[in-house]
């Protein structure tokens, strides 16, 4: 999606809606908003203890294994 349709689906929703990420049934919140690629991309990150209450109610493991 890009950035002015997402702004305008914002836009539509009261001003005190809450904006989060679903993922399945999960409800995650938002913690911020990321930019890379130049400013090119943008990304919306998720709450860490939110997703790893996700991993954890899906029963995956919630620590990446790094070699």
């Amino acid at each position: 999606m890009m950035r002015d349709e997402l702004l305008q689906r914002i836009a539509a929703l009261p001003e005190d809606a809450d904006v989060g990420v679903q993922i399945g049934e999960e409800h995650l919140d938002i913690a911020e908003v990321i930019v890379w690629g130049e400013d090119q991309f943008g990304a919306l990150r998720c709450d860490a203890a939110d997703l790893r209450d996700v991993l954890i109610s899906w029963g995956l493991p919630t620590q990446a294994h790094r070699s």
